[in-house]
């Protein structure tokens, strides 16, 4: 019996330090769990603040970026005869933002105050329809455009080939997409075509056909394996720091005052000029470049001053006073009346040069 005691007694002790040990490490273990869940949580908190810190600083380089905007009336294509032409006039004014690097085209109504007939109103959905159709990238116009009467004849335009016009095997940094109606694990979540192989999920929740400009991910081999790419939402301005044009925003004014009052930078225009063979030349205008929201503004067939004419908002007798600069960008021309749209060529070229 003494026997059997004394083994049950050192069996129990034995059993005693084993829990004991088992107990150390459990407690070593949730001791480093712990640690290790402070440091992810200090490590998440200082990713978010450098986040929150870079943009910050992006936004700050944003809204210094200055910006280049055009405004023309949509009673410029009330002349030409058939859709086709009307078609091409569009798309020489698209071709001429696209290549001088224009952020904002404003289509208005030069006659606000009269009533307009239904081809005068037509004209001018017809200019923003196919300015926004030129500019959005191939991959998603059949998504955010359904067929409509007003682009039949687009397919015959030359493209712009801006840089976010981009090939599914192109890869970029950013890239312009739409949110799709998907579900997703998280709430957080939302997937968007990129016009890649495999859409792009983003840590945000987004209404699904949305357009949003995407800063993609660096793929790696797991990126490779991953069902999709990751990347996150950011400002459509922000491609043009790293020296890429993104392309152009499209705004229709109501009526000619619009344009200068209704203003998408949350500033005002700061150089504002207006183009007319009654303006001054524009050789003898010494440009210092100092400007962050600079706005052009072209008339119709009879000029500036009928667009005056035809604003009741505006109170001014002589249309000169709307402007900072009233130039003539092509003296001395050889025909009588020039475009609209060649106006447009003439004068970025000359304000450029």
């Amino acid at each position: 019996e003494n026997f059997y005691y004394i083994l049950q007694k050192k069996l129990t002790a034995s059993q005693t330090t084993l829990m004991d040990k088992e107990r150390s490490k459990k407690g070593k273990k949730r001791k480093l769990t712990e640690s290790q869940l402070l440091i992810n949580e200090l490590e998440k908190k200082a990713a978010r603040e450098k986040e929150q810190d870079n943009k910050e600083a992006t936004d700050d380089v944003i809204k210094c970026k200055p910006t280049i905007s055009i405004a023309l009336p949509g009673s410029i294509l009330s002349t030409v005869p058939t859709d086709e032409l009307k078609t091409y006039v569009i798309g020489q004014v698209a071709r001429a933002a696209a290549l001088f690097n224009v952020n904002e085209l404003i289509i208005f109504d030069e006659m606000s105050a009269n009533p307009q007939s239904l081809s005068a109103r037509d004209v001018n959905s017809m200019f923003v329809n196919v300015l926004q159709y030129l500019e959005t990238p191939q991959y998603l116009r059949r998504v955010l455009f359904p067929k409509h009467p007003y682009l039949q004849h687009v397919g015959l335009l030359h493209p712009l080939n801006c840089s976010h016009h981009m090939k599914q095997d192109e890869w970029s940094e950013y890239r312009e997409g739409v949110v799709l109606d998907r579900p997703s694990k998280k709430k957080s979540w939302s997937y968007v075509n990129v016009g890649l192989s495999k859409d792009a999920r983003v840590d945000m929740c987004l209404h699904p056909g949305v357009r949003v400009t995407v800063k993609m991910q660096e793929p790696d081999v797991s990126s490779e394996e991953r069902k999709n790419y990751r990347g996150s939402v950011v400002s459509p301005l922000l491609p043009s720091i790293h020296g890429l044009y993104w392309g152009y925003s499209v705004r229709y004014a109501k009526s000619f005052s619009s344009v200068f009052s209704d203003y998408p930078y949350g500033e005002k225009y700061d150089l504002i000029i207006g183009t007319s063979d009654k303006g001054g030349n524009i050789s003898d205008i010494n440009f210092n470049n100092e400007f962050k929201h600079c706005l052009i503004v072209f008339g119709g067939l009879a000029g500036l001053e009928t667009c005056l004419e035809g604003d009741e908002e505006l109170k001014v007798e002589d249309v000169r006073l709307l402007f900072d600069h009233y130039l003539n960008c092509c003296p001395r021309q050889g025909c009588k009346t020039i475009r609209t749209e060649e106006a447009i060529f003439i004068t970025l070229s000359s304000l450029k040069g």
